[in-house]
């Protein structure tokens, strides 16, 4: 009798193989045997059909152990043969693989586990994958990262099947780095904001990164997990320099991580203001300068102070005034340094209006003279102001800079009409002073006879058109003189004329807009008297002038009287 015997053999060690289920199968396909093995043979006397091919199965394999591939034999004429079936355990290899270079991943603390959460196996990652051998064909395993290395987030756990096959079958874990991104922002617009410099500064007080930020977020990979402190240690030109210290932390997470710094722009508000009310003042053209002399920022007051942002901490700045609003003076320049502490820097430039006091005065007393109709004409011919003097300067502000001319429109009674006086308002904040005088009418009334001389003695009247008597006074040997007569036309009237003249006509005249004296003449004509002897027969002319005043009305009967006293006197001749 021929003899068989069947080994099932653990391929890396060469033991024996319990537990599997082999299946003897005939050139037909028909079942000769099946058992389970042992750590003994199984032993076959007789039954195998010596030339016949035979082949030996795995129907179930042992945990641990990949189905053995079919082995086919022929039985030849032999008394005694041994067949061997080798199982090979099932081999898994575990990669902790950092996934930002691929490579393997030391100090990561690992298990494979059952679905039970029964640990299988545990061991700290090398720079080598780890290699487990006899897990079980087609059952659930979980791999777990028990404790992440330094700087890296714990993966998440992978669950895993191994097949039937004589491959090593590979499990790989990535480990992401803790990555915190660091962004450094200006508070207006969320953008990122190069030139800070910027520490990290962990639980101990140590610096453990520091660098200067760009237009791009700040990433740092591999950060251990913990508190940290976020520092700016130097601002970016035009911040604020009081920026508070932001305290994170670093969690283990595959996400990254985000801390945002926000620096807020130095604000400097720039107020223009009129003297006379502190109100906000428009139209004034205003330039900012840097120390250097460059234009920084100019615009035109709106009547709103005007912000500037970004003015650099501790550097001086000069305000200037490029052009006034009309009616007011440029103001001296302003020099500022900035505070960078995070309080709003205020500047205000006061404009001082310009001021002029316009004297209307009397050239005899040099006081204010009231009722004076006085314009202000620009160089161009048109009226900006009007009014009427009082016995106070008119003071007006906020006149343009610029020449004018103050212009007297109407005199008062009695004055002349003064020449215009030009002058010219400075971009100076003085009270400008223009005075223009008046001078007064002049006139001389001379009464005289009608060689010229004077004659004293005569009641003479100034009368205006309606008769209304203006002036009244007795002639002398000197010229009668008037001033302030009011600018028009009078009569002089000869009311009760000397002893011996006759009474004057009339004498329409004018008192025109002049300062110069004006002169107006009346010329009396003595009386004429017929006297002679009757008894010669002869008469002669006796001119008469009488000691006493007549007046107009006594005139014919003193003449009169002079006749019949003529007349007596030839009567008494006769006698």
């Amino acid at each position: 009798k021929n003899t068989i015997s069947f080994l099932k053999v653990d391929g890396e060690t060469g033991e024996t193989v319990e537990g599997a289920t082999l299946r003897l199968i005939d050139k037909d396909g028909n079942t000769v045997d099946e058992w389970v093995t042992t750590d003994t043979y199984h032993v076959m006397e007789g039954k195998l059909q010596v030339g016949d091919t035979y082949t030996l199965r795995e129907i179930k394999t042992p945990a641990g152990y990949v189905t053995a591939e079919d082995v086919v034999f022929v039985m030849e004429n032999e008394k005694k043969i041994l067949i061997e079936m080798i199982d090979y355990p099932t081999t898994t290899e575990i990669s902790k693989v950092d996934i930002t270079n691929g490579k393997e991943l030391p100090g990561a603390h690992m298990s494979v586990r059952d679905e039970d959460g029964n640990i299988i196996e545990e061991w700290i990652s090398t720079d080598k994958p780890h290699i487990i051998k006899y897990l079980e064909v087609g059952k659930k395993y979980i791999l777990r990262e028990d404790l992440a290395p330094i700087g890296f987030a714990t993966a998440e756990e992978i669950e895993f099947v191994l097949k039937d096959d004589h491959t090593v079958q590979s499990v790989v874990m990535y480990d992401k780095p803790l990555t915190v991104e660091i962004s450094k922002w200006d508070i207006t617009n969320d953008k990122e904001l190069p030139g800070a410099t910027l520490q990290i500064i962990d639980e101990k007080g140590n610096v453990v990164y520091e660098w200067v930020s760009t237009d791009k977020p700040h990433v740092i990979k591999n950060i251990p997990q913990g508190k940290y402190i976020l520092r700016e240690t130097i601002v970016p030109d035009g911040y604020v320099t009081s920026v508070e210290d932001i305290e994170f932390e670093i969690i283990d997470t595959e996400l990254v991580q985000k801390v945002q710094m926000k620096n807020e722009m130095i604000k400097t508000t720039i107020s223009k203001q009129d003297i006379t009310n502190g109100k906000e003042l428009s139209g004034a053209h205003l330039t900012v300068l840097d120390d250097k002399g460059n234009v920084v920022e100019s615009w035109v007051s709106s009547g709103t102070p005007h912000e500037i942002l970004g003015l650099v901490a501790g550097k001086t700045y000069t305000l200037r005034e490029d052009l006034t609003p009309i009616g007011y003076v440029t103001a001296s320049e302003i020099q500022f340094t900035i505070d960078g502490s995070g309080v709003v820097n205020t500047v205000a430039m006061i404009d001082d209006v310009t001021k002029v006091e316009l004297s209307k005065k009397d050239i005899t007393t040099g006081e204010e003279l009231p009722g004076a109709t006085l314009q202000i004409i620009d160089k161009d011919g048109n009226i900006i102001h009007e009014w009427v003097s009082t016995d106070k300067p008119h003071y007006i502000e906020k006149l343009p800079v610029g020449k004018y001319t103050l212009r007297e429109i109407t005199a008062p009674n009695g004055y002349v009409t003064a020449e215009d006086v030009e002058f010219e308002i400075t971009d100076s904040g003085i009270v400008h002073k223009v005075v223009m005088k008046d001078d007064v009418t002049k006139v001389e009334i001379y009464k005289v006879d009608q060689n010229g001389k004077p004659v004293a003695g005569a009641k003479l009247q100034i009368l205006d058109l309606q008769g209304n008597v203006i002036e009244e006074w007795i002639s002398t040997n000197k010229p009668h003189y008037i001033e302030k007569l009011p600018v028009g036309n009078y009569i002089l009237r000869e009311v009760e004329a000397p002893q011996g003249y006759e009474l004057g006509k009339d004498v329409a005249f004018e008192i025109k807009d002049t300062a110069e004296v004006q002169k107006v003449e009346m010329v009396n004509i003595k009386k004429t008297i017929q006297t002679g002897d009757v008894s010669e027969g002869s008469a002669r002319t006796t001119e008469v002038v009488a000691s006493n005043v007549q007046s107009n009305k006594l005139s014919m009967t003193l003449i009169g009287l002079a006749s019949l006293i003529g007349v007596a006197s030839l009567r008494k001749k006769d006698e």
